[in-house]
């Protein structure tokens, strides 16, 4: 258990954030309310159901990342908005794309089988209760599915749904490049635990990991957590015409403006 000391540092450190950063802490959280008046509207397009998927687990992780990085976790906080920002590459990707939803979707199939076939293997009890109907359906869906992901004549499936486009392609296309090498190879690096990451993550003065509480990465993760979780909400947005470009266009205006203050 964490000593009084222990918990009174942190929330003498969560105070000192607040006092530096809180009203773009609250840019953040502003955002809340406006993703569950979004998620209210009425999907019916695969395309839409994709997106406002995204746009949720984007907009759940941002609530994360703000809990973190108020008590100096913000390298682990740079992990989460790794996610986000893949999240929201891909939805910008497939509003741009939409003929590309069902690759999307229909990967599904080929995890799951392929996942199925590891556990029969390696820990049978795990699919003992699975019916042979069951089985044969998942199988069924693999086979439809399998040719429309054949990369060679070897007959060798491509590893996920983008046939090979890699991520930094898509994120050039959407406009979300220039934050590839600056903040997503840095948050790859950390999450991957390689010599880079680890030197991403030393205390500025001392050869050692900066461990919470600890101000290394807070407010970059903050600052692209609240970016992303804006760039997927306008893409759903966007995509189904749903009427939030006003709420939207003021709260990035907000983010900007909240973040560029002396303060922050």
């Amino acid at each position: 258990m964490p000593s009084p000391e222990d918990i009174a540092a942190f929330e003498e450190f969560a105070q000192a954030m607040h006092e530096k950063y809180g009203e773009a802490f609250q840019a953040g959280l502003a955002l809340v309310p406006i993703a569950n008046a979004l998620f209210e509207k009425r999907v019916a397009e695969p395309l839409l159901k994709v997106l406002r998927f995204l746009a949720k687990m984007v907009v759940n992780s941002n609530g994360a990342v703000l809990s973190l990085v108020v008590y100096g976790y913000g390298n682990d906080a740079m992990k989460i908005v790794r996610s986000m920002y893949e999240g929201a590459v891909t939805a910008a990707y497939l509003r741009a794309h939409p003929e590309k939803v069902d690759d999307y979707i229909d990967y599904f199939s080929i995890r799951r089988w392929r996942f199925y076939e590891y556990l029969k293997e390696e820990n049978p009890a795990h699919v003992a209760s699975l019916t042979p109907e069951h089985i044969a359906e998942m199988k069924a869906e693999y086979d439809k599915v399998t040719p429309t992901f054949v990369k060679n004549t070897k007959g060798q499936l491509h590893s996920s749904w983008r046939k090979g486009v890699s991520l930094k392609t898509m994120a050039d296309e959407t406009q979300l490049g220039e934050l590839y090498p600056i903040f997503y190879s840095v948050a790859s690096s950390i999450q991957h635990v390689d010599i880079s990451g680890m030197g991403h993550q030393i205390a500025d003065g001392m050869l050692d990991v900066a461990v919470a509480p600890n101000e290394k990465f807070v407010k970059e993760a903050a600052i692209v957590g609240q970016h992303m979780t804006l760039r997927v909400l306008h893409e759903f947005n966007a995509a189904g015409n749903l009427g939030f470009d006003e709420q939207l266009e003021a709260a990035g205006k907000n983010h900007v403006a909240v973040w560029k203050k002396g303060q922050a």
